[in-house]
């Protein structure tokens, strides 16, 4: 998505300017050939430009930022809602995440910054097995490590209550999902059919914990 809106400018830009360009080389009574050459210079600019530009826009949401990561507590209840309804097209009702925090909040982790709920992993436990149910970040901090962060710590808790495998599923159409998991050590494991209420498949994913 973020691509796209680099290159929407670009493709914005390049018609408009390609007929100002000539029409002031004429103006100038330049030639063809001084037209074709303003034009070159102007593609350079704007390719430099753009590219820093891109670059700001980049490093900017990859800032990280000061997070603490910590158990649930019924106070980020409400906040952790909003997340999740922000986040996903049928979003868990909050009795889900009520009875959650009281039954397994150890498996409950929130990521708070200033003061604030920005993001929350939920898992399960079965024997040997954990399942991360649940994985959302507040819109406005997504890209700064916050999933990442989120991620590590509950692996560390699945890990240390014997855990030796976790699955999870994510849409087959969210590759973006599926890179992030992969680079987490998660592979896809297979395909369930109809698993979203829209009826899209899900990508099985799992890891082992040493």
């Amino acid at each position: 998505m973020d691509d796209c809106v680099v290159e929407g400018r670009v493709d914005v830009g390049y018609a408009p300017a390609f007929s100002f360009l000539f029409g002031y080389a004429n103006s100038l009574h330049c030639s063809t050939g001084g037209a074709v050459q303003i034009f070159s210079f102007y593609l350079t600019f704007l390719n430099h430009w753009l590219m820093k530009d891109a670059s700001r826009e980049e490093n900017s949401k990859l800032q990280t930022i000061d997070m603490e990561i910590t158990g649930v507590r019924e106070e980020f209840l409400r906040e952790i809602c909003e997340i999740e309804r922000e986040s996903f097209s049928a979003p868990y009702p909050p009795h889900i995440f009520t009875g959650m925090a009281k039954e397994t909040p150890e498996t409950f982790l929130v990521a708070i910054s200033k003061q604030r709920t920005v993001g929350y992993v939920l898992a399960s436990l079965m024997k040997d097995a954990g399942h991360i149910l649940s994985i959302a970040v507040r819109r406005d901090f997504r890209r700064r490590g916050v999933g990442a962060k989120l991620m590590v710590e509950i692996l560390e808790v699945l890990q240390r209550k014997g855990v030796r495998r976790v699955d999870l599923e994510v849409r087959e159409s969210n590759h973006a999902a599926h890179e992030f998991y992969r680079k987490l050590g998660f592979q896809e494991a297979g395909l369930i059919k109809e698993y979203y209420h829209d009826g899209e498949d899900a990508v099985k994913m799992s890891r082992n914990l040493p």
